[in-house]
């Protein structure tokens, strides 16, 4: 994992973070500080998916296999990004999913490790710090 960040008066305002997994490699480039579109992709020899928004919104999704016609799709239901979000976790508190809830915390707990590790990578948390 390495990550090079752009920082802006002692702010990490955007940056590439590369994780390599052996036998694939995934590149992110984020930015704080540039109002362009927001796109997620995802290629392999046999085709592609792109998302056009937010991935916690997935708005659109347009995909291709190798030889064969780009196929898209509108996913987009509300006008903003958070409802699904917003209905989910009341959901979850109102049937008290205690195991859905483990899920989403895990899952938070691995974002968590990746994002220090990727500071650590870049010189901005000495390796010693303990994150928790």
């Amino acid at each position: 994992m390495r990550y090079t960040p752009n920082i802006e008066r002692g702010v990490d305002t955007s940056g590439v973070l590369v994780l390599d997994y052996g036998d694939r490699t995934a590149v992110c480039v984020c930015a704080k500080d540039s109002d362009g579109p927001i796109r997620s992709k995802i290629q392999g020899v046999d085709g592609w998916i792109a998302v056009d928004g937010p991935a916690n919104a997935v708005p659109q999704v347009s995909s291709r296999r190798r030889g064969e016609q780009i196929q898209t799709r509108d996913l987009s239901v509300h006008p903003h990004r958070m409802v699904e979000e917003f209905r989910t976790f009341v959901d979850m508190v109102a049937r008290h999913d205690t195991a859905a809830r483990d899920r989403l915390l895990d899952h938070s707990q691995a974002v968590l490790a990746v994002a220090t590790a990727a500071r650590r990578s870049a010189g901005l948390i000495p390796t010693e710090q303990d994150p928790s």
